[in-house]
């Protein structure tokens, strides 16, 4: 974490040890946990593209968004509580959608 918090501030990571104090520390690590979630021009770009290239493999066009390729990630604490089979319900959703998305039927 000392990296990222050091890389946000364009400083070492010994710099940034020297200067932060603990409570500071804590502030950029909660920051920087829900940071990940952030959407930039640069993922709005990447899922704008995928979006475009989905649409020109299937008939189905209108029913594609940009927002449907926008990934969501969850911390590391929210996956552990998650039960094995959340996880395995959450990945045979997220195969169906995006295998529907491509117009790829699955049995099951």
């Amino acid at each position: 974490m000392w990296f990222r918090v050091a890389s946000h501030l364009h400083k070492s990571v010994v710099e940034a040890k020297r200067v932060i104090s603990p409570t500071e520390f804590n502030m950029w690590w909660a920051y920087l946990e829900k940071e990940v979630n952030f959407f930039h021009r640069e993922d709005y770009f990447f899922a704008k593209l995928m979006a475009t290239m989905v649409q020109c493999m299937t008939t189905k066009s209108g029913k594609i968004k940009v927002e449907d390729f926008l990934i969501k990630f969850t911390s590391a604490e929210e996956e552990i509580k998650m039960k094995q089979e959340q996880r395995k319900e959450k990945a045979k959703k997220s195969k169906q959608f995006w295998l529907g998305k491509l117009g790829i039927k699955i049995k099951g």
